[in-house]
């Protein structure tokens, strides 16, 4: 939405009214939009209403970046590099344009690709050789560089495209960011540091199977312990997709995870509908394991008149393995059969299901 201040405001019905008859103007009559008002004002030109001239000041840490000319002969797009900001802190920018044209120029409006990103601009009506000043107020909602949009809707449906770019420094540090592995009973250390604010903070993984405690070590402050949490349900997965939650100041920030279970192992796939071998079902799955170079693996199945057993086994590296199995037994009335895999000492590590194809039920397995 882009707003203009330096302008005059009618009553709010005046404006509806303005934004009915006007609809170039970049302004979306809705309630929220009029609270904003309060802040910065919009330009409605409404001569016959009463009028408050209301002027916007910019805060004292505004950043001034490099003026840009705009010419109407050559509307192409820009660059407007800002440089780093931090995560989720407001940041403005004061752009000053000039009018390199040999007319006024006026600016019908303004739109942003991002609802985190919000113009002001001093004026809309910019003449030959003067300039205005727009103020981009950005709030980032994530780290890491960054590519927004400012168009400027100018007469005779010209349209200038800045292309605002830049880097979100994050509000935190993590390290090993994005993945860890673990093993059970043991865990594995992750650090947070506050890049900026307070540096008081709380870290949580908003994961039922996973605990995170804080380390009390001077020399190695704010360490936190990654474990299985002792309530999770067994087995635990190989791969668990978390998210850990950092607080500070009343705002939570969060960092997806991947983490890894040192002792479970990964089956691929899941889910599998089995060839027909006679009167018996068989499939290949890919086990990962770090288990692998312990010994085999076996499999079962708790579904009763059903027999499950391992044909084949081949290496493809020391963690990955592809188990071929056969299913026999009483299929015919069976949509499904539930493997149960288990590592050399006997522990039951995951369960896979195999699909029993209806054609191959009705027209192989019966006959």
């Amino acid at each position: 939405m882009g707003l203009c201040f330096r302008d005059r405001l009618g009553s709010v019905r005046q404006i509806f009214r303005e934004c009915i008859n006007r609809p170039g103007l970049a302004f979306a009559a809705t309630f929220s939009h009029l609270v904003f008002i309060g802040v910065v004002a919009l330009g409605v030109e409404n001569q016959a209403s009463q009028v408050q001239a209301i002027d916007f000041v910019p805060p004292p840490n505004t950043k001034k970046l490099s003026a840009i000319d705009i010419d109407l002969a050559k509307t192409d797009s820009r660059k407007i590099s800002v440089g780093k900001v931090e995560e989720s802190k407001l940041a403005v920018f004061a752009l000053p344009i000039k009018n390199a044209s040999d007319q006024e120029i006026v600016i019908d409006g303004i739109e942003t690709s991002c609802g985190c990103l919000s113009p002001v601009i001093t004026d809309l009506k910019i003449p030959s050789a003067e300039s205005a000043t727009l103020y981009l107020r950005f709030v980032p909602d994530d780290d890491g560089k960054f590519v927004k949009t400012v168009t400027l809707r100018l007469q005779s449906s010209k349209r200038l495209v800045l292309r605002v770019v830049g880097s979100v420094n994050p509000r935190f540090s993590l390290e090993p960011n994005g993945s860890i592995a673990i093993l059970p009973k043991k865990g594995m250390p992750i650090s947070v540091t506050a890049n900026f604010g307070s540096k008081l903070f709380t870290a949580n993984f908003a994961h039922p199977s996973l605990s995170l405690t804080r380390v009390n070590d001077s020399k190695v402050p704010n360490t936190f312990l990654v474990e299985f949490s002792k309530d999770a349900k067994a087995p635990i997965p190989f791969e668990i997709s978390a998210t850990l939650e950092v607080t500070a100041d009343g705002k939570t920030f969060s960092y997806p995870y991947k983490v890894y279970n040192l002792e479970g192992i990964r089956i691929r796939p899941e889910r599998l509908v089995p060839n027909v071998r006679g009167d018996s079902l068989q499939g290949t799955v890919i086990i990962t394991s770090i288990q692998q170079k312990d010994g085999l693996f076996t499999c079962d199945t708790i579904d009763k008149g059903v027999d499950v057993e391992l044909v084949r086994r081949m290496d493809m590296s020391d963690l990955i393995c592809a188990y071929t199995y056969k299913i026999t037994g009483d299929l015919k009335n069976r949509d499904k059969v539930l493997i149960r895999w288990k590592n050399a000492k006997g522990k039951q590590m995951a369960i896979s299901t195999v699909y029993v194809d209806p054609y191959a039920r009705s027209n192989v397995l019966t006959k």
